[in-house]
Parts: structure tokens; C-alpha cells; sequence
């Protein structure tokens, strides 16, 4: 930079640039520093809030299980069914009690199911949602157990479902009672989706939230975010706040009075120092505004000598390829003469640019000639077997028919030394040539549906793209594992602003997302010219526009399992005509 200013000026700009810097240097310390003890104490008093409403949120769960519990037992319907049972066990009976255990199920939301046995191994259900596989897992639950064997009751974590019939997110309430001189024990089933919609929304800007019980028992915790020791959580007693710094970052627990329980939130040290970094930035730029305004005043008092060099560097710096020099300066010394010859230079470089790109066009489109005359050899063989077949028949006007067709998309594919574009409508008859020979051959199974915008009818597309898009909608979005195809087909052609859009739609079966990427990956193979990964459809398509449009269009491959597959080309609406 200072190269182009006398040596002076590049003296007092640096001693300037050394003494600024150290005084910034220090204020800018005592700034971040007084700003980061004042962060610490804002997010310890945002994780305690926070802490304290997720609280609060488990606080509300726990004791409206409990409160259920109180009102099942307390109800004399159930009492007076489970007497008669007793008295005179029957199906009668034990059914009145399912439906008033379904009844009491249907009246509170968020119960999933629930479950009820007594000390002879008799097992009461609500009808709703019945399912042996959601009875096997709370029986086989280690609370469950646990309240079998030692009495008292037991909520259990809320849990992932590994089961289908289980909901996403669930817990398990469970309770023993004593009710005409029999011991039951009960089991509620909790939809916990809910709680943990609360538990995110009252912790929304912790990086992760965990809550356990006296036992050590994490009851709810962000995936991969468990305590690696119980030990030293519980110091902070119940009801009271005790902060934690760890290597990752800044917690807090919080006991609750009611329900004995411990919530611990946690804030990353890179979540927390977000902002701390954004002030750091921001200082920085402050620090380079002096700077140029040093510059604006230095730079115009150096030697006017060089200012012809200085204009004459900016002007070589701003050139861009294909953009005409312009003669910098007139004079008779050595900057003039530098200024003409660079003007010759970039004119040599303008005329070496313009063969280049001229035989580079050439090849593209010779390249994209070989590539479109490219035919599937066994969709050669498939139309000529039609026509075996309908010889056999005797449809002799059905074979003038395919065999036209089959001419017609001959010629079409083959006929690439006169043009690379072709109108739309053109493209379109030609296309409809080929539908018939697939009509013929599968039956007309497969409804081709046209959508076709009157304003671009004339415009010109690529040639012979649209085929290839069909055939890969037939064999790779309708086919079925047992060969057949059948289904909708859509293509839809419309201007879009400065581009011109191509929808090919079926109705098939869709890919997985993995197939998906493995379609996108080998495009990425086409663009990059691996010819033994590439094979004649998608790849072929993509390959030959490339070369004609460069990066000017965008390929899209849209599909989701069940609900079919797309492809959408975009490319500029008048590049050819």
C-alpha cells in the first residue's frame, strides 16, 4: 500500500498505526472485561428463572398424577364394581370395571392408557387404546415392578417409544391401593409430549435441561446431556439455587419443596459468549474507522509525482477480462508508455479471450450433439417387439402407427447437425410420439397429462430433453417391483420471470432419501465428467445443458416416499431464441 506514497507519509502512518493500536488495545480490554462480569451475572439470573419455571412445569405434572390417583380410587363406581367383583367375579363384571376405568381414562387428556391388577394377578384395562403390547410394557416396567414388590408409588421417566403403539414421548405413573381387602396396583400411561413441549418452552435458551429425583434417577434430560456423577447435585438442597462452572459450560440446580426433585440447566460457554463475541467484532470494526480516516488525510498529502502510478495500479486492478482499457495518462516519460502498452496488452488479451470462448462454444455444442444422439438400444428393441406382436394380431393400421412413431423419434434424436434448440411445441410433438409407443406397450396404463403455458410454445428449449425426462418418469417413477407400470404422468412447461420452467411429475412410489442422495451424487458425477458413473437419463440431461448453459440453469430432483417424484429444469427463457 505504501508503495505507491512517498516514504515520509508511510513513516508517519505507521508510528500513527502503533500508538493507535496500543491505546485501543487497553481500552478495549477494560471494555470486554467489565462487559463479561456483567454477562456472567445476567445468564446466572436467566438460568435460574428459567430453571424455576421448568420447575414449576414438573412441579404441575407430578402432582396432577397424584391428584388422578386420589380421584380414581375415590370414585364409587370403581368401588362398587370392583365389590361386585369380588363378591361374584364374571366377565359382566370385570367389564363394567374396564369401562369405568376407560370412562375415567377418556376425562382427563394426556392418559395413554391405563392399566390395573390386583394381588390375585387379575388384570382390569381401559377399552380405549387397548393393546397388548402397551400392557407387556408396563408390566415389564422396572417401577412397575418395584411398586409390586415394595409398595409406595413411582413415576418414571419420561422415555423415547422403541414401541409403535407406544406415543413418542411417554411416562408411567404408578400407585398401590387397598380397596375390599385386596391390594391392586395401578399403572397411568402418560402421553409426555406435552410436558416436554412445556419443558423446552420454559427453557428456551438453555442449551440443556435435566431433571432427577432424591434416587439419582434422571426423570427428563436433552439427549446426550446426563450427569456423569449424581454426587455433589443434591448440596444445594431444596428450594435454593447452586451454581456450577464445568468445562463446557455454566449450570444451575434448582430442588423443588413439593415434589423433591432437582432441575439443572445448563448454558454452553459458546452459547454464553455469543454476544461477548459480537461486542469483540464490533470493536474491531470501530478500530479500523480511524484508520481510514488517517488515510483520507496522509494518502492526499504524499508526492503528487506518483499519482499517475497510483491511478494507472487501480485502473490494471479494476480490469476485468473482455472490458475495453481505457489510456490513462498522456505524457512523453515512462508512465505514459506503461500506460499505452498496458492499454495494447489487455486489447491482445480481449482477442485471445474471444477464440478461446468461440472454440470452446464449438465443442460444447459439438459434445452435446454426441450426447443427445445417445439411444437406449432396448427401447429399440421393446418398439420393434410391438410391432412383432401387432403383425401377429394382424393391427395393421396400429403398426403404421408405431412404426411412424418410431421414425419420427428416430429422426428427432438423431438430427443434431442442423440445431442444438428446438421450439417447444415442436419438442412437444415429437414427444407425443414417443408416449404412443409406450401407450401401445403398456397398455395405456400411464395418463400423460400437458400443461403447456401458450406463451412459450415458440420458445426454444434444448433438443430432444424432454424424451429422456419422460422415459425416466416411466421406468424409474411409475415401475412397480413386479415390473408393471401404471399411473399419472404431468409435464408442465411456464415462464418464470427471465426463466423458463420444465416440471416432470408422476405419481409412483417416490425414493427414499437415500436413494435420492445417491440420484444427486451422480449428477454431481456428470458435472464433473465422470462418464463411466453417469448413465443415459438424469446424468445425460444434466451433462448436455451444462455445457450449453454453464452454471445459468438449476436441476432439481423433488420426491418423497408414497407421494411421488418431480424434476424441475430452470433455465434462462430467451438464451437461444
Amino acid at each position: 500500500m505504501f508503495k505507491a506514497h512517498s516514504k515520509i507519509g508511510g513513516k508517519i502512518f505507521k508510528k500513527f498505526l502503533l500508538t493507535y493500536t496500543v491505546i485501543f488495545c487497553i481500552l478495549s480490554a477494560l471494555i470486554l472485561g467489565g462487559t463479561g462480569i456483567l454477562l456472567l451475572y445476567n445468564t446466572s439470573k436467566s438460568i435460574s428463572s428459567k430453571i424455576a419455571l421448568i420447575t414449576d412445569v414438573w412441579d404441575n405434572f407430578e402432582i396432577t398424577r397424584q391428584e388422578q390417583i386420589y380421584t380414581l380410587f375415590s370414585s364409587d363406581e370403581l368401588v362398587r364394581n370392583l365389590q361386585a367383583w369380588y363378591r361374584s367375579p364374571s366377565n359382566q363384571n370385570k367389564e363394567r370395571i374396564n369401562l369405568c376405568l376407560a370412562n375415567f381414562q377418556t376425562s382427563f387428556s394426556g392418559i395413554q392408557y391405563l392399566l390395573m391388577e390386583d394381588d390375585e394377578g387379575t388384570i382390569f384395562h381401559s377399552l380405549n387404546g387397548f393393546s397388548p403390547e402397551i400392557q407387556s410394557v408396563l408390566k415389564n416396567s422396572p417401577g412397575y415392578k418395584s411398586t409390586q414388590e415394595n409398595g409406595g408409588s413411582y413415576l418414571s421417566p419420561v422415555e423415547a417409544a422403541e414401541n409403535p403403539n407406544m406415543p413418542a414421548a411417554y411416562s408411567n405413573y404408578t400407585d398401590r391401593q387397598t380397596i375390599y381387602g385386596h391390594t391392586v396396583t395401578v399403572c397411568f400411561c402418560y402421553d409426555a409430549q406435552g410436558l416436554v413441549r412445556d419443558i423446552k418452552s420454559a427453557g428456551e435458551g438453555l442449551d440443556s435441561v435435566e431433571i432427577y429425583n432424591t434416587y439419582g434417577e434422571r426423570l427428563y434430560g436433552t439427549p446426550g446431556s446426563e450427569i456423569k456423577s449424581f454426587s455433589g447435585i443434591t448440596e444445594t438442597g431444596t428450594g435454593l439455587f447452586h451454581c456450577r462452572f464445568t468445562k463446557t459450560g455454566i449450570s444451575m440446580v434448582n430442588g423443588s419443596r413439593n415434589t423433591l426433585v432437582y432441575t439443572m440447566g445448563t448454558i454452553t460457554y459458546s452459547h454464553l459468549f455469543t454476544n461477548f463475541f459480537l461486542l469483540f467484532f464490533f470493536l474491531l470494526g470501530i478500530y479500523f474507522v480511524p484508520i481510514l480516516f488517517a488515510l483520507l488525510y496522509i494518502i492526499p498529502a504524499n508526492d503528487k509525482m506518483l499519482e499517475p502510478i497510483s491511478n494507472l495500479s487501480q485502473q490494471v486492478q479494476s480490469f476485468s477480462l473482455g472490458a475495453e482499457p481505457p489510456l490513462i495518462c498522456e505524457s512523453d516519460d515512462e508512465v505514459g508508455e506503461l500506460s499505452h502498452s498496458f492499454y495494447n496488452m489487455a486489447i491482445n488479451i480481449n482477442q485471445q479471450s474471444r477464440k478461446i470462448s468461440e472454440k470452446e462454444r464449438e465443442k460444447a455444442e459439438t459434445y452435446y450433439k454426441l450426447l443427445t444422439t445417445q439411444i437406449d438400444p432396448h427401447f429399440i428393441y421393446n418398439t420393434m417387439n410391438i410391432i412383432n406382436i401387432l403383425a401377429r394380431q394382424g393391427a395393421y393400421e396400429d403398426i403404421i402407427k408405431v412404426n411412424t412413431a418410431l421414425t419420427r423419434v428416430l429422426r428427432e434424436r438423431l438430427n443434431t447437425q442442423n440445431t442444438t434448440f428446438e421450439e417447444v411445441k415442436h419438442e412437444i410433438d415429437a414427444l407425443k410420439q414417443y408416449q404412443l409407443i409406450m401407450d401401445y406397450r403398456y397398455h395405456s396404463q400411464v395418463i400423460v397429462e400437458y400443461d403447456i403455458n401458450e406463451s412459450v410454445s415458440e420458445k426454444k428449449i434444448p433438443k430432444n430433453i424432454l424424451q429422456p425426462l419422460l422415459e425416466n418418469a416411466y421406468y424409474h417413477g411409475l415401475a412397480t417391483d413386479s415390473g408393471e407400470i401404471k399411473g399419472n404422468i404431468e409435464i408442465l412447461i411456464y415462464p418464470l420471470e427471465d426463466d423458463l420452467v420444465i416440471e416432470i411429475s408422476d405419481s409412483g412410489k417416490g425414493f427414499s432419501e437415500e436413494r435420492l442422495k445417491e440420484i444427486r451424487d451422480n449428477l454431481l458425477h456428470a458435472t464433473l465428467h465422470k462418464e463411466k458413473e453417469a448413465h443415459i437419463g438424469l446424468e445425460n440431461i444434466y451433462r448436455r445443458i451444462s455445457y450449453l448453459y454453464g452454471e445459468n440453469f438449476s436441476m432439481d430432483i423433488q420426491s418423497e416416499p408414497g407421494y411421488g417424484s418431480s424434476v424441475v429444469l430452470t433455465f434462462p427463457l430467451d438464451f437461444a431464441n
